[in-house]
């Protein structure tokens, strides 16, 4: 039985896929997670967000996202984000080690790398070998991207699928590389050499390493911005491979190297569908909830769900406004 001080609710106006005007209904709730057991759902828990946050300053233009608000009222997929840390296997020092995360059978690797710079050698250039490291954050300024000011400081062009990373440089002459700053995060089947730093030409950014990371992809990045897709794509805030077909609810997680005491995490989703009911002065409507955001606070061994319903606005609905409605969770 579903408590009420478990549940948070909201009704928030929006258009679904098909250009209909809708009200969704937002339901959130947050558990406890633990290796090897089930989610388990917490009294009087994480409120829903309501504002954007960046980590490491305001600018969002410079910085990676922290969080993002979730009365957001159609995502076309289930958002999968994880804030948290990478933990050097065996408790020692590491200086790159391979991160892996899984929802039953799908599979998400990022190679974490410790600090390395470019330096200078008698033919061209060379990589830094890492520095030794312990932990590492999984936000996406570690990851590859960023701007480059080398090229052309009069016109500096950021890498479309992460503005906010660090690695990412068009043509500049091979002694201006020296020192640059290297990704922490990577795709471990795509990692960036000395011969694949310099793409050559911007509209070869295709072709640059995908970059890999966790928690919210910045919204100004592609796919998130992509004009070609729905403009409801942009609420899809996860890492592209993250944003998953909806989900029953039940799966099986498995974080590898997050957790210093438990190098693997698994654990299961609750598997509860609440079922949303809304009345319009007509009588109630129930629905099936979706469940449209995961999200694991991985330091405090978190985890919110947010759900949503869509009701078509009627005609007599129209005339109404939210507070009018009666609406909840069951």
């Amino acid at each position: 039985m579903l408590k009420p001080n478990q549940w948070q609710t909201r009704i928030v106006p929006g258009i679904a896929p098909n250009g209909e005007a809708i009200f969704s209904v937002l339901a959130k709730a947050t558990f406890s997670i633990r290796p090897d057991r089930v989610a388990q759902i917490k009294d009087n828990g994480i409120p829903f967000c309501e504002k954007e946050e960046w980590v490491g300053g305001t600018d969002p233009l410079k910085f990676p996202p922290r969080c993002e608000p979730d009365l957001v009222p159609y995502k076309l997929r289930t958002d999968m984000l994880i804030h948290g840390r990478a933990f050097a296997p065996e408790g020692r020092r590491a200086r790159f080690f391979d991160l892996t995360l899984a929802i039953n059978d799908i599979h998400y690797q990022i190679r974490v790398v410790g600090k390395r710079y470019v330096e200078p050698s008698l033919t061209s250039i060379t990589f830094s070998e890492p520095e030794l490291f312990d932990e590492m954050p999984l936000h996406y300024g570690l990851a590859y991207g960023g701007c480059d000011q080398i090229t052309d400081p009069d016109m500096p062009l950021s890498y479309p699928r992460n503005p906010v990373g660090k690695g990412f440089v068009i043509n500049p002459e091979t002694k201006d590389l020296v020192g640059l700053e290297l990704p922490n995060l990577e795709n471990a089947a795509q990692l960036l050499t000395p011969a694949s730093l310099r793409i050559g030409r911007y509209d070869k950014w295709t072709a640059a390493p995908e970059p890999r990371a966790l928690g919210l992809a910045p919204k100004h990045s592609a796919p998130r911005n992509n004009a070609q897709n729905s403009s409801l794509h942009i609420w899809n805030a996860a890492p592209p491979r993250l944003c998953l077909p909806s989900l029953w609810g039940d799966e099986s997680i498995t974080m590898t190297y997050m957790d210093r005491a438990h190098p693997k995490f698994t654990f299961e989703l609750p598997g509860i569908v609440p079922t949303a009911f809304l009345n319009f002065g007509k009588g109630s409507q129930r629905k099936y909830m979706v469940l449209q955001t995961v999200e694991i606070f991985k330091e405090m061994n978190l985890m919110t769900q947010v759900w949503r319903a869509a009701f078509p606005v009627t005609n007599h609905s129209n005339s109404l406004s939210p507070d009018q409605f009666e609406f909840g969770v069951q």
